[in-house]
């Protein structure tokens, strides 16, 4: 079970930030992702959000956190379907962007 949670919420951070990617301007032509790194949070560790200069940090946050950071959504009730863990479950989520100039 948790292995099912931790690939799904791979996939779902995967989508997201190639999303994310191809929206860039083309200023930032070939941008991707070299890697990411999701892992389930320890408890206690508080929430931030860093923006790095190869790429970011998102500390304890959820699936849904996720979404709504990446497509603009402000209320949770415009997400469906998605599992409970989704909503409760913190992930500490790292990506490394890199150039394919």
């Amino acid at each position: 079970m948790r292995l099912s949670r931790i690939v799904t919420a791979t996939l779902v951070v995967g989508f997201v930030l190639s999303g994310a990617t191809q929206e860039q301007t083309a200023a930032q032509t070939n941008a991707g992702y070299e890697v990411v790194s999701i892992k389930p949070s320890k408890r206690g560790t508080p929430g931030t959000v860093a923006i790095l200069p190869n790429g970011f940090r998102d500390t304890s946050t959820t699936i849904v956190n996720v979404f709504r950071n990446a497509f603009g959504i402000f209320y949770n009730k415009q997400i469906i379907g998605l599992p409970q863990w989704a909503e409760s479950d913190p992930y500490d989520i790292e990506g490394w962007a890199t150039s394919f100039d």
